[in-house]
């Protein structure tokens, strides 16, 4: 099992430490990363601070030599040589193949091995430049700073063409705060003028498409925050969503939890072996036993995607207060019941019982709880590591996992909003801010979250966003493919041009 999680962790999206080249989630770790993985104010969270080594324990930051930079090929840029350059032309080596990732510890500071290990980094890089840049040469296209320590990148593929956005930071030590990459957007999407041409683009994609955009009209006196549509296409449809975009019920229903009084957010959480599930995450490394918070597991599961607190969190709200939200919101109860965790999803995909994913689609609903009961078929059913590598195309699509409507996903997206408005409620509004995605502009949005899901053949975004003019929208865009895998770039300009085109809503 511990092989088959090893080699799942380069697959499966969101991943802080693995790029998967199917899913539109880009890598960002340290500490000011685009993720915002920083850990909450107070005592150390067992989530940050009790993940084994992987790696022998580096030198103090401050006296940790900074190794030589190895200048990149020429392309149509230099860089500075500051403390924040040398780290940027040594990361733009190794993604060509010519730096050195020995010693990547002595690069690192003291904030970022907190939060992610060397051989995170070393594993991203290499997957990066064999996935994205077909592991040949890169150009260095283009090179701007972006704040005093901290400089911005785009390098080009020789071998596919394709380019690739990079942000280093440096801490006063020069060594490096955060590492950011990310597929760039380079697409005829990129001067969509209409949503009706953005609708052109959505009919034209194999597969099919939903999205749906509202505003969040002031709330009326009983607390209900009404919704003015802004643009909707196939917003009926039923579409799978991905564990990512499955947090939706997930954090509707704890939420419900906490203000009805059934929970609070200082509530411990054993961690558990038996609900342990593949990354992305941390919470998987944690040793059973160890307590968090649920604020912690919530923190978790909007930051980093993390499949274990996903999976935890289901077993504190139960999978029936999941399917009364997805009654609630959606009417998408028949397809989401019974609730899967994301474990229980992975191994009706991907285990080497060629009968029990035919038999639980036949089942009823009885029939198909019983087959999930603990120590039942689905928690014993095998993942064998070569099944894993090969999930590069969709499995069970539409037939297992988590659906939703356009529409659901924009109504579970308003709930949110009211709900962390309640009194004690804010740790809830904080993690939400931590989930977010590559397309959203700073300048454009005062406020912003997002809940992506994807896996091969699945794609799903549900934004929260508060525009700088004050008004709130909602909106959520699905792409399903049952007979290839997405293209990744491709999903991220669609969900950069909904998100321009909603910019300029009047």
């Amino acid at each position: 099992m511990l092989l088959s999680v090893l080699v799942l962790a380069a697959l499966l999206p969101g991943c802080v430490v693995a790029y998967d080249p199917a899913a539109p989630a880009r890598f960002g770790i340290g500490e000011q990363s685009p993720m915002r993985l920083v850990a909450p104010p107070g005592p150390p969270s067992p989530l940050g601070a009790d993940v084994p080594a992987v790696d022998p324990p580096p030198a103090p930051a401050h006296a940790a030599p900074r190794p030589a930079a190895q200048a990149p090929r020429p392309g149509a840029a230099t860089i500075p040589g500051s403390p924040a350059g040398e780290q940027l032309a040594w990361l733009v080596a190794a993604l060509g193949g010519e730096g050195d990732l020995r010693r990547v510890e002595r690069r690192l500071s003291a904030s970022f091995r907190e939060r992610s290990s060397a051989s995170d980094v070393r594993t991203t890089i290499e997957q990066w430049r064999r996935d994205v840049l077909g592991s040949g040469r890169v150009v260095l296209e283009e090179v701007s700073p972006e704040a005093e320590r901290e400089l911005s990148a785009r390098v080009r593929s020789l071998a596919t063409g394709r380019a690739t956005l990079l942000r280093v930071s440096v801490d006063e030590a020069g060594l490096i705060r955060s590492l950011w990459l990310a597929p760039a957007v380079e697409s005829t999407l990129a001067s969509a003028s209409s949503w009706a041409e953005l609708d052109t683009h959505l009919a034209g994609l194999p597969g099919r498409a939903a999205l749906a955009a509202y505003e969040l009209i002031e709330p009326t006196p009983d607390g209900l925050r009404p919704l003015r549509h802004v643009h909707a296409f196939s917003p009926g449809l039923s579409m799978a969503i991905g564990a990512g975009g499955a947090r939706l019920y997930v954090l509707a229903a704890a939420a419900q939890m906490v203000t009805s009084g059934e929970a609070n957010w200082d509530g411990m959480i054993t961690v558990q072996d038996s609900l342990k599930s593949l990354p992305p995450g941390r919470m998987q490394l944690l040793r059973e036993g160890v307590e968090v918070t649920l604020a912690e597991v919530v923190d978790a599961l909007c930051a980093l995607g993390d499949h274990t607190a996903f999976d935890h969190l289901l077993e504190r709200v139960g999978r029936r207060r999941a399917e009364d939200a997805a009654r609630r919101f959606g009417g998408e109860g028949t397809r989401n019941i019974p609730f899967l965790s994301t474990m229980e999803a992975f191994r009706l995909k991907l285990t080497t019982d060629p009968d029990l994913a035919a038999r639980y689609l036949t089942a009823d609903e009885t029939e198909r709880r019983n087959l999930l009961a603990p120590g039942g078929p689905v928690e014993q059913a095998p993942i064998a590591p070569e099944a894993a590598a090969q999930w590069k195309s969709p499995r069970l699509v539409a037939e297992v996992g988590w659906f939703a409507t356009a529409t659901a996903c924009c109504a579970m997206a308003a709930e949110l909003r009211r709900v962390e408005q309640v009194p004690g409620m804010e740790t809830l509004g904080r993690s939400l801010r931590k989930a977010q995605r590559d397309e959203i502009d700073g300048r454009t949005w005062r406020s912003a979250a997002c809940l992506d899901g994807a896996e091969p053949g699945v794609f799903s975004a549900t934004w929260l966003l508060q525009r700088e003019d004050g008004r709130w929208f909602v909106m959520s865009l699905a792409w399903n493919n049952p007979g290839a895998a997405l293209d990744a770039g491709r999903a991220g300009e669609l969900s950069a041009a909904a998100l321009r085109l909603l910019a300029r809503e009047p």
